[in-house]
């Protein structure tokens, strides 16, 4: 009895830690999960089928690429990246001043209760709208956007206007040019301060999305 037990346990064990060793921890807050139910995502993608980003700057570029790729992984199906909004349901980004196409989505009314680096989340008929005054307040709306999903949160009738507290945001990042770390006890630093700005790793852009 007694060995069987103390099998049973091992097993439990071994288990345990292969779940543990297979979570890290390194998508922190952005873990774009398979959406469950099926159903779930089947209303998801009537909503979100395409990403329209209207212009081409770095900043916008980051934010459509984020919305595409986290989108496909978590409705489990490529949600393609469209160079015109059309009427299908999908998602429409752009920023006010500069494209015709938010006209149609977003008042101006709307529009003067946003400031700079605000965003506003709008769902009109089958697309939902991210409207912003400049490029950054795209950006941090597609991550609440992608928030919402995450949580699993319904679209519908959705009108959210978010403006930024205080005008400039700061990480207090205390990191030496020998690499090591101020108070850090994780080993060095991920910059490699000799080898920007040729060279970019990975991390560095996954550090960006993660504080974005």
């Amino acid at each position: 009895m007694r060995p069987r037990i103390f099998l049973l346990s091992l097993a439990l064990f071994l288990l345990s830690a292969h779940q543990l060793k297979a979570e890290d921890g390194y998508r922190l807050w952005l873990r774009y999960d398979k959406i469950e139910p099926e159903e779930r995502r089947s209303a998801y993608l009537q909503q979100l089928g395409q990403v329209f980003i209207d212009g081409d700057r770095p900043i916008l570029k980051a934010a459509g690429s984020e919305l595409a790729s986290g989108l496909s992984l978590m409705l489990g199906q490529a949600v393609p990246w469209v160079q015109e909004p059309g009427n299908a349901g999908g998602i429409v980004a752009c920023v006010i001043g500069k494209s015709q196409a938010i006209s149609r989505l977003i008042s101006e009314e709307d529009a003067k209760e946003l400031q700079p680096e605000g965003f506003m989340l709008l769902s009109r008929d089958n697309q939902v709208a991210i409207a912003a005054k400049d490029d950054k307040g795209i950006l941090y709306g597609a991550f609440h956007l992608l928030r919402l999903i995450q949580m699993q949160k319904p679209l519908d009738n959705l009108r959210i206007i978010e403006n930024p507290k205080v005008k400039l945001r700061v990480l207090n990042h205390w990191d030496n040019l020998d690499r090591t770390v101020e108070r850090g006890y994780a080993g060095f630093s991920i910059w490699n301060w000799h080898e920007l700005p040729e060279y970019i790793d990975q991390r560095y852009i996954d550090y960006a999305r993660a504080n974005a």
